[in-house]
């Protein structure tokens, strides 16, 4: 039996309670798995070592799901590094939060946004806001500042997104601190939990559509409202 075929068994047998997540990796690793019957049909047996470690980013790609006991919504989540990050955007509804322009159907897709003392307490229990250093352990597990951005953006929201690490990062736009909102489908804003040394200013990460980078030493007024990644504790 060729590998392939042993390695989707033993996966089937291990998700055999939870279909669900076998037909998410699936759906999200079909150009994947096309790339490497290709490379099969064109070598033949046994697989390369290319193909080898294609199957085993595609492993690390499947999420597991997360329900907030607060509301019943359903997140997906990710191990990247050490840690484990929500793979959407959290959509918890607390004061000072809100939809992009005040549209609750751009929550579904993009979550809320925050003010900083909102996203301090808006995670449920048992995940927190990350602080800084989750993010550049983030950023670093991805390959580095100058090219995370483009590994952890989601595949079909930006210009130069891959995907590579199922992060799924979407640019959901900002709040400004007047009540402005700038940049859906441009870019994206995280809050960290770290305050800045100036006053009323805390630090962010975030990316932007034409742009490899991400970014993890921003600062802004705590009063904007951000996207939120929680990361579990």
């Amino acid at each position: 039996m060729c590998v392939l075929c042993l390695w989707c068994f033993f996966t089937f047998q291990r998700f055999n309670d939870a279909p669900f997540l076998v037909v998410e990796f699936l759906r999200k690793q079909r150009k994947l798995y096309n790339k490497v019957f290709r490379m099969k049909a064109r070598l033949g047996s046994p697989l390369p070592a290319e193909a080898g470690l294609a199957l085993e980013q595609a492993r690390r790609l499947v999420h597991e799901y997360f329900t907030d006991p607060r509301d019943g919504q359903i997140y997906r989540s990710i191990k990247i590094g050490g840690h484990v990050w929500m793979a959407q955007n959290l959509n918890f509804q607390i004061v000072d939060s809100w939809h992009y322009e005040n549209d609750e159907s751009n929550a579904k897709k993009y979550g809320r946004l925050y003010s900083w003392d909102a996203a301090v307490n808006a995670c449920p229990v048992g995940w927190r806001l990350p602080d800084k250093d989750d993010w550049v352990d983030l950023l670093r597990a991805a390959g580095g500042q100058a090219d995370a951005g483009k590994r952890l953006k989601s595949n079909t929201d930006w210009v130069n997104g891959t995907d590579e690490f199922g992060f799924s990062a979407i640019p959901g736009g900002c709040r400004m601190s007047g009540g402005s909102f700038k940049n859906i489908g441009k870019a994206g804003f995280w809050w960290s939990s770290a305050e800045a040394q100036e006053l009323g200013s805390a630090y962010r990460s975030c990316m932007y559509n034409i742009c490899d980078r991400a970014e993890y030493m921003d600062i802004n007024d705590k009063s904007c409202g951000f996207s939120v990644r929680c990361v579990k504790v």
